[in-house]
């Protein structure tokens, strides 16, 4: 058996691997399709998706992902898997765009506000890497 660079054997790295797929599939139940909820999910990274008119009221519905019952935190607890919240990132996806407030004459993409899991605030971001792509706040 050849060895990986962790020292485990190849073989048992890419088994976890193929298992850690089947492993977090519950977790692409939890949006409501007929709320127009989404998620995208492989191995470890997984994206909530939640379309809304403004951008303070998708804040709520991904929060609202997260915290009901049968959420992502329920999923978590139920799996013993605890989620590295602080590694969690939230972006707004909009073309509205707002006078900027330092003066400019130009405008600037409308900026989200900031939400809370279990006490931890998760970052805004106008970029995020997801699955080797960046994604533009922008690009809708």
């Amino acid at each position: 058996m050849s060895q990986s660079p962790s020292h485990y054997p190849r073989e048992l790295t890419k088994a976890a691997l193929y298992l850690f797929q089947y492993y977090n599939t519950d977790l692409l139940d939890i949006p409501e399709a007929r709320n127009g909820e989404e998620a995208v999910a492989f191995m470890d990274d997984t994206l909530l998706l939640a379309p809304s008119k403004s951008l303070t009221e998708s804040n709520a519905e991904v929060k609202k992902m997260m915290v009901r019952q049968g959420g992502g935190l329920d999923w978590s607890a139920s799996h013993h898997c605890n989620f590295a919240i602080g590694k969690f990132r939230f972006m707004g996806l909009t073309s509205k765009r707002e006078k900027n407030p330092l003066g400019s004459s130009r405008t600037r993409p409308i900026l989200c506000q900031v939400i809370s899991l279990q006490g931890v605030k998760v970052p805004v971001v106008t970029i995020c890497k997801f699955l080797g792509v960046m994604i533009d706040q922008e690009l809708c």
